[in-house]
Parts: structure tokens; sequence; C-alpha cells
């Protein structure tokens, strides 16, 4: 069964048992769709535009995996740094710029660091967590990865603990 969320977001992740150290659910399933067929193409735009992938909205069809890991790395970057990427790009009026930068092969994190209002690199200093935004963040869905073992493997690097 392939359930996609289709509204990943900040807002609809909340705190699991007494601490903070015990984990976050994803909630708010309302407009999560069941397909069969992940690859079945979707044309519909659902969803908080400011985590939408660059490709939802577009005339052009979409994945859900795709779309939903996009969102998901919007999320683990504003965790990071306390804004969103995509504001940060808009308020640098360097949306397209970033998308030149990743057609040349930049990664999206050393893109996104270039970027006068970003405070600093120094705030992901974790390369496994650098890695998956990287990984996550890509501007062409058909090198976005999807496959979540391969992103958790990113994270797992001897400084850096999954329970």
């Amino acid at each position: 069964m392939n359930v996609f969320h289709r509204d990943i977001k900040l807002e609809n992740f909340v705190l699991r048992g007494p601490t903070a150290h015990t984990g976050m659910l994803l909630i708010d399933f309302g407009l999560a769709e069941q397909v069969h067929d992940v690859r079945r193409p979707v044309f519909d735009e659902v969803g908080t535009k400011a985590y939408h992938a660059p490709e939802v909205g577009s005339p052009a069809s979409h994945h859900l995996d795709k779309a939903d890991v996009w969102s998901l790395g919007m999320v683990l970057f504003a965790l990071c740094h306390g804004r969103l990427p995509v504001r940060i790009m808009v308020e640098n009026k360097r949306l397209a710029w970033f998308i030149e930068q990743q057609a040349a092969g930049v990664h999206a994190c050393d893109a996104l660091y270039s970027l006068p209002s970003m405070l600093s690199p120094l705030q992901v200093q974790h390369s496994g967590i650098r890695s998956v935004l990287d990984c996550m963040l890509r501007y062409d869905p058909s090198k976005r990865c999807t496959d979540y073992d391969t992103m958790l493997s990113l994270l797992r690097t001897p400084d850096f603990h999954l329970t």
C-alpha cells in the first residue's frame, strides 16, 4: 500500500511522548491519497504552496512520491535553519538562479548557503544532514531520492545516531 500525504509541512508534525526526544508524528492525512501505481502521473495541485515541489502546479504531471520527498526536505531544512528555503529564494529573487545552479551541478545546500540572507552553513555542520537535504531538494524530480533507506543511510555516520 502506498499512501502519500500531499501536505507535508511543519504544522503537520506533533511531538510524540513526554519529551522532545521521543520523536515526531505526521498528522492530518485529509489530503492523502492511496495509490497502487506509484508512477501514476498526477496533475492536481493540493497542499501548502511554500512546501510544494517545483513540479506541482505545472502543466506537466508529477509523481506523488517525489513531491512528498521535496516537502519533507523543506521541513528538514526549516528545522535546521528556522526558515523555509523557498522564502529565502523568493526574498533574494533567486528562484530561477537556484534552478540554474542545480542544472549546473551545484548541490542544493551549497546554492542556498551562498545567498546573502542565509545565516551560515555552519548551522548544518553534520555532513549527513547536508547530504540528505541535497538528495531531497533536487529541482529535477528524476534526480530526487525517494528511497527512505538511502536517505536514512546518508544520515548514519559515526557522529550522528538514529534510534
